[in-house]
């Protein structure tokens, strides 16, 4: 009988991905411990009627918070406006809202427009509302100019009255899978027929997943198994 042999499963060997939930395949490119919005979108409406002429879609990613307006066919994009926080707005007034089209946050190309908004420190927490205000100034094939806003909840009283919409934040954080070593027998014939243990060991590897840990940096540290790679055969002696 030979002794017990131990092997190490290299890189270029038995280097093998897991096979992770849908809920783990997130874009590998999300920071350590970003926030995270999956795009959302609301109507674009003008007039007390809320006549609907477009959508207006939001999402964070990589720090970035992106807002797109897109009108319907016939109507040209002339001014966007975008206030956000972490509470219900105040500020009515778009000329004040602190990201828009002529200071450089939002850019317009005909019936679109986009702004791109670094994420602030103050929103980022696990499973956090944003209150977003999103207006637009707008011009009818007709030469009708309209303003309005992503339809949500009035915060003034006029009849064309300011609103907001909300969407929920989400946590990323590394997860890095510890797997166990796994055991395994081989009959092995040289002189004498024998029985070789061989204990096969994985290199941790690093994901992406939604988390409950708002500290920068968090990682989840995650102890599993995964079986040995179908074809494996015992080192030569």
């Amino acid at each position: 009988m030979h002794s017990p042999a131990t092997l190490l499963a290299l890189a270029g060997a038995l280097f093998v991905l897991p096979t992770l939930a849908s809920p783990l395949e997130l874009d590998a490119t999300l920071s350590r411990r970003d926030v995270f919005v999956a795009t959302v979108c609301d109507p674009l409406v003008y007039g007390a009627k809320q006549v609907a002429f477009g959508s207006v879609c939001a999402g964070i990613q990589d720090g970035t918070l992106t807002v797109v307006y897109s009108t319907d066919s016939g109507w040209t994009i002339n001014d966007v406006h975008v206030l956000v926080g972490t509470t219900t707005p105040t500020e009515t007034a778009p000329g004040q809202f602190p990201y828009k089209s002529d200071n450089g946050f939002c850019t317009i190309s005909g019936t679109r427009a986009t702004c791109t908004i670094p994420v602030q420190d103050s929103w980022r927490a696990c499973d956090k509302d944003l209150y977003i205000a999103t207006h637009i100034a707008a011009t009818s094939s007709t030469g009708a100019a309209e303003t309005g806003w992503g339809k949500g909840t009035c915060y003034d009283n006029k009849g064309n009255c300011a609103k907001y919409w909300t969407f929920t934040q989400r946590c990323q954080c590394p997860v890095v899978y510890e797997y166990e070593p796994a055991v395994t027998t081989s009959i092995v014939t040289y002189t004498t027929t024998s029985q070789t243990v061989y204990t096969v060991t994985f290199a941790d590897e690093t994901s992406t997943a939604s988390c409950n840990d708002p500290k920068k940096g968090a990682t989840q540290r995650v102890t599993t198994t995964k079986p040995i790679p179908a074809g494996w055969t015992p080192p030569a002696k």
